[in-house]
Parts: structure tokens; C-alpha cells; sequence
């Protein structure tokens, strides 16, 4: 065979081979497309119910004059409890319809009274299952009656019951390492030891709080809502010791999902961001009742400034414009550090390869070890003695 054959039947075999990573990538793009598409269906929906729970929980506070129907039981509240992904129950009222936005806010409308509980739950961070704090905070809505929220919401906040618990079987362990607990600096009140086997019945009576006198007099009735950071982190742990706060409440609301719909993003945020964000000074985070008590403020905080300050849609569109720039001046620092480091005078010099190193990656028990040496010499290969003379 020549070498124009030759040559001939290798871009042959090289057209082919192309065609075939075409196709293959023709049919990636498609089913890249279809995903993103679902992805993007899913956010939406996931958007809508973020969205209503912004709204309820200011249909609660007596901040919004459209009324939202609430279910009666923790079955139509939350769609998914299997893995503890709490989702609330969609509502069918049209989201457009305006909310008061005076600045002079006073709660009255109120279809039904509310008591917000808010849990923070904190375990050993080598053992999860090692509860060793619990924090309750309680707000009642009938408290609010004829009371201006005042900056930030702080005088709704003053209306806040605190309690903290903490298990004596557990009250040696101290988280250090991956977060800074602090059990012992609870800012609002005293903290209460108690024993693991009473934590259950020491939560039912959390569970079922005296109303304020104004809600006992009201014929409407009174929901219970729950509220956490992250709501779905603590239900666990509270499952985990055979605690159901499911069976004990009409709603649940989540302040990381209120951030969401109020800034319009998508990233879980700490509650450390969200306070710091809203201007609440706080101290000894990590403290189960202070962050408890964090949380309701943080709700307060960001359904009262949803009202007060509701951006336009020319402000969303500035802000869009600023995060674009962003992300791009992001990329770009990005490529810039990619690019670096691939090119020195160095390169320019045969490096000789019995002196220079190379690494190899092993792994061991799932944890890769990166290993530096050198390569070995090549045997030498023996030599034929002279001969000798006959």
C-alpha cells in the first residue's frame, strides 16, 4: 500500500470518527435542553409557592388586604414529608392584587389570629444525634393589635418570648471545630436544663402556647405557625428524639425562603447574612434561643420592609443590570486566574528526567493522597567482561 492510500483511509477513518462525536454531541445538546427546560418549570413552580409564603405571612401579620385560604392540617400544608422537605400548599388567589403600603402600618385585618413558634435546634458536630440545645420563640399576633412596627419591625420584636433549652446528658459537648457554640450565652432570659426523656413533653407544652387575652376574646380562631431557618434541618432533629411538630401546626414558614422571594435570588443564605442585611444587630449566634429569637426578627423584618420599600420593576431592572456586571467582572477575574501559571521562562529549559518530579494521585478510604518522587534510574545493563587470552 503507497502512503497516499494510507493517508487517504486515515481521514477517512478520522471523517467518520468526527461525524460520530457530532451526532453524539447533537444529541447531548438536546437532552441538555430538555433538562434545563424541566429545571427551569420546577423553579418556577418552586418561585410561585416561595412567593405565597411571603404573602401569607404577611396575611398573618395583618400587613396584606388580600386573605389567603390556610389549610387545617400539616397533610395539605406540606406536599413532601418523606424527606423532610417541607413545601407549602400552593394557593389559588391571584398574587397580583396590590398589599397596603403606607408607611403608618397597623394590623387589623385579620381573618384569624396567628402564634408563631420559631425553633432552632443544635446538635454535637461529630454526632448529629446528640441534641444538645433548643431554642423557642414565641410572637402572638393579638399582641400586635394597634401597634405600629416601628423601624426594622423592633416593635413587634419587644413582643417576642424566648426560652432555651439545654440536655444535661449532652452538656459537655461544645461545638468548636466547625461552628463557635456559645450554650452558654443565651440573650434573652435564663437558659433551662433539662432531661433528654422530658425534652418531648417539654416541647408539646411549647406546641400549645396560652394565647394572648386579645385572641382568647376573639371569636376567630388561632393558628399555630411554625417558623425556622431552614425549616427542614430542624424538623429533622426534632424527629430524630420523637418530636412531630408537623401534627401540631397549620403552616410553616421558612425566613431563608422569604430572603429569597424579597431579594430575588436563589442561594441558601445564613441567618447571620439575613440579619446583617436587614440591620439587626445580634451577638452569640449559634446559641439555639438566640437564634430562635433571630428568626422571628428577621421574619418581622423582611415582611414589614416588603411593604414599606417594595422595589419597582425599573429598581429590578437596575439591580439586574448591577448583578450582570458582576457576574461578568466575576468571569473574568476567573479566566484571568485560569490562564495564569501555564507559561514561565522556566519551560524554555530541558528538564532533565532522572531529577525531575511528578506526582501521582492514590486513594485510600475515599481520600486521595497526592504523592511527589522521582523517577528511577534505569538498570544498568551488564557489561560483557574482556576476553580473556588463550
Amino acid at each position: 500500500m503507497n502512503t497516499s492510500s494510507r493517508d487517504g483511509d486515515d481521514d477517512s477513518c478520522f471523517q467518520a470518527f468526527r461525524r460520530e462525536m457530532e451526532i453524539k454531541h447533537e444529541a447531548k445538546c438536546v437532552k441538555a435542553e430538555k433538562q434545563s427546560a424541566w429545571k427551569k418549570q420546577q423553579r418556577f413552580s418552586e418561585q410561585k409557592q416561595w412567593r405565597q409564603q411571603l404573602k401569607r405571612t404577611q396575611q398573618y401579620l395583618g400587613l396584606c388586604n388580600s386573605h389567603y385560604p390556610i389549610a387545617g392540617s400539616m397533610e395539605a400544608v406540606c406536599s413532601d414529608l418523606e424527606n423532610l422537605r417541607v413545601t407549602a400548599r400552593a394557593v389559588e388567589n391571584n398574587l397580583s392584587l396590590p398589599i397596603r403600603g403606607d408607611t403608618g402600618l397597623l394590623p387589623k385585618d385579620f381573618d384569624s389570629f396567628a402564634i408563631f413558634i420559631s425553633i432552632d435546634v443544635e446538635a454535637f458536630e461529630f454526632n448529629q444525634k446528640r441534641i444538645t440545645e433548643i431554642g423557642i420563640s414565641t410572637l402572638d399576633t393579638g399582641d400586635l393589635l394597634g401597634l405600629q412596627p416601628g423601624a426594622k419591625g423592633s416593635n413587634w420584636a419587644a413582643k417576642i418570648r424566648s426560652r432555651h433549652f439545654r440536655i444535661r446528658e449532652h452538656g459537655h459537648l461544645l461545638n468548636k471545630v466547625y461552628v463557635e457554640g456559645c450554650p452558654d450565652k443565651f440573650n434573652f432570659g435564663q437558659s433551662e436544663w433539662i432531661y433528654e426523656q422530658d425534652a418531648i413533653s417539654v416541647l408539646e407544652g411549647c406546641f400549645n402556647p396560652s394565647p394572648s387575652p386579645l385572641s382568647v376574646s376573639s371569636t376567630k380562631p388561632c393558628k399555630v405557625v411554625l417558623v425556622a431557618h431552614d425549616v427542614a434541618g430542624d424538623l429533622k432533629y426534632l424527629t430524630g428524639i420523637g418530636f412531630d411538630a408537623t401534627q401540631r401546626i397549620s403552616d410553616c414558614i421558612d425566613t431563608s425562603v422569604l430572603y429569597k422571594v424579597a431579594r430575588h435570588e436563589i442561594g441558601q443564605t445564613a441567618l447571620s447574612t439575613l440579619l446583617l442585611q436587614y440591620g439587626i444587630a445580634a451577638k452569640h449566634l449559634h446559641n439555639a434561643g438566640n437564634d430562635a429569637s433571630y428568626t422571628l426578627r428577621v421574619m418581622i423584618a423582611i415582611a414589614v420592609d416588603d411593604v414599606q420599600n417594595k422595589r419597582t420593576a425599573e429598581e429590578w431592572e437596575v439591580e439586574k443590570r448591577s448583578r450582570i456586571e458582576a457576574a461578568c467582572e466575576m468571569a473574568k477575574q476567573k479566566v484571568c486566574a485560569e490562564l495564569e501559571g501555564w507559561s514561565t521562562s522556566e519551560d524554555e529549559k530541558v528538564a532533565n528526567p532522572s531529577t525531575s518530579p511528578f506526582t501521582v494521585d492514590q486513594r485510600q478510604g475515599g481520600i486521595i493522597r497526592t504523592i511527589k518522587t522521582f523517577p528511577k534510574d534505569p538498570p544498568s545493563r551488564p557489561t560483557r567482561p574482556p576476553d580473556e587470552d588463550i
